[in-house]
């Protein structure tokens, strides 16, 4: 099925979050792609539904202005896990 998880450095608003579910999630929570009939014909037509519930979508907060925003980073449907980072 591909990637399973992505992990994405110095998400620091709500809206930096709200594209990357956008890039990351299938219609209606996100904007993604359906691509080539290859992932219905390997996985079936529950494909999308399956994928968008086991792809795991992380962030790292890792500024002030991240842990500001943190609450509503964590909020965000389909924005998957909030985690500290190194910065």
């Amino acid at each position: 099925m591909g990637a399973t998880a992505v992990i994405v450095p110095c998400v620091d608003t709500v809206e930096q979050a709200r594209q990357l579910v956008f890039a990351a999630k299938f219609p209606p929570l996100g904007g993604r792609s359906y691509g080539s009939r290859r992932s219905i014909d390997l996985y079936g037509r529950r494909f999308v539904e399956k994928a968008d519930v086991e792809t795991l979508l992380v962030v790292q907060i890792e500024t002030p202005l991240a842990i500001t925003n943190a609450d509503e980073i964590a909020a965000l449907p389909g924005g998957g896990r909030v985690v500290p980072g190194s910065g």
